[in-house]
């Protein structure tokens, strides 16, 4: 029986103000201020032994550490015309181990009709790393892999299309990094919204995101794939090989601010609200859309579209109210993506994932009450499967975006008092 205690403890003061400051030709600006004390505790210990190597076998290691942040923010809204509305902000804070930042931002409402609404933003961010990717101690594991063909041959598999038919274990050093900087990032967004007709409203927005000495964990599997595509890997991470097949014999993985990331896409969004003929109730419909345009890391080549990394995402909210019944439909989409990279070309291809919910409700008004029948993935759609595993897990699926626990009924009874 192996033990582990662990503990975090947060201690946080703050105040905030806001006030009225002056007169202009939209309105009263105003203004928020505020300032912000906090310290972090964090200790993680794993059984002695197990730290100690001397238990075969882990599931990580001891981390521990105490961080003190110091915060101080500022709002101000100006109303500059009946048809602007303009907000600046900013969040100034020092952190005893990651340094100082301050983030500004610059947003901007105008309305040039009464049915329309032009919006854009500016600004940039700061996130200082978690205190267990700089503590933890050097963790052993074996991790599985499936992408590397030299290991995939010398272990009797058959590679192709950039995936092994079985998965090997690899011995693999995983390490926390205590020099990790902070993320510092600069976006801006500019879009509009439209009240089209009393039934149909839809806005669409543009972002761009730019994140320098980006934090990010890196995977054995991902780090042979980068070697494969011909990508970047941080100093200090690598695969290590032995003759006579140049199989992989030790991975050492692990956290690195991770150089730059780029990324832009358009955000689309829908709501639809009508009566149906006859008194017979109201359909609402909502769709959200994300469509990632690029996304690049140290301006290489546009990971968009890699494995685990589909462009487009929708999600389709359907509900039919009639009296003290609802019932509804919600789809959701993820599109297809390649299936391998070679030497920075995506070959390939994990097709499209669609799953439907389904629920029936019914409130109950003299307990004030609601009771609901549904089902999750209610045809019971499995994930997309491709040849070998995308996860370097030896799964046929996509693990981080995909379930596969088919279709889920369920009943479930909301009481309001």
């Amino acid at each position: 029986t192996i033990t582990r205690d662990s503990k975090w403890i947060t201690d946080e003061a703050f105040v905030e103000a806001s006030m009225d400051l002056f007169d202009m030709a939209g309105g009263t600006s105003a203004a928020a201020v505020g300032l912000e004390y906090r310290e972090e505790s964090y200790f993680d210990q794993y059984d002695s032994l197990q730290e100690a190597g001397v238990i075969g076998g882990t599931a990580g290691n001891s981390a521990g550490t105490d961080r003190r942040v110091k915060s101080a923010f500022f709002e101000m809204f100006m109303p500059a015309i009946d048809s602007l509305e303009v907000t600046l902000s900013g969040r100034y804070e020092d952190y005893n181990d990651s340094g100082t930042n301050f983030a500004p931002k610059l947003s901007a409402r105008y309305q040039p009709l009464s049915n329309m609404t032009v919006r854009a933003s500016v600004g940039q961010g700061f996130r200082a790393p978690t205190l267990d990717v700089v503590s933890q101690l050097p963790t052993p594991s074996a991790e599985s892999i499936n992408n590397d063909e030299a290991t995939c041959v010398a272990a009797g598999g058959t590679f192709s299309g950039g995936t092994c038919s079985t998965s090997q274990q690899v011995s693999t050093i995983i390490l926390a990094n205590p020099e990790l900087g902070a993320e510092e990032s600069d976006q801006y967004a500019v879009g509009f919204a439209m009240d089209v007709t009393s039934w149909f409203n839809f806005s669409v927005d543009y972002y761009h995101i730019k994140i320098d000495e980006l934090i990010s964990y890196i995977s054995p599997g991902e780090i042979i794939s980068r070697l494969g595509a011909g990508d970047p890997i941080p100093a200090g991470l690598g695969v290590e090989r032995s003759p006579p097949f140049d199989a992989i014999t030790r991975v050492v993985a692990g956290f690195a601010n991770d150089g730059e990331l780029e990324t832009d896409g358009i955000d689309l969004s829908m709501d639809f609200n009508f009566a149906v003929p006859g008194n017979l109730g109201t359909i609402k419909s909502h769709l959200e859309a994300t469509h990632v345009l690029s996304y690049k890391q140290d301006g290489g080549r546009n990971q968009s579209g890699d494995p685990g990394a589909p462009d487009l995402r929708v999600t389709l909210d359907n509900a039919w109210t009639f009296g003290p019944v609802t019932a509804a439909i919600n789809g959701n989409y993820i599109s297809d993506y390649a299936e391998s990279v070679e030497d920075g070309r995506q070959l390939g291809n994990v097709p499209s994932y669609t799953t439907w919910d389904v629920q029936v409700g019914y409130d109950i008004p003299f307990v004030d009450g609601t009771i609901a029948l549904g089902a999750l993935n209610v045809f019971d759609r499995n994930p997309p499967e491709s040849s070998g595993g995308t996860d370097g897990n030896g799964r046929d699926y996509n693990f981080d975006l995909y379930d596969q626990y088919g279709r889920q009924p369920y009943v479930k009874y909301t009481q309001r008092f």
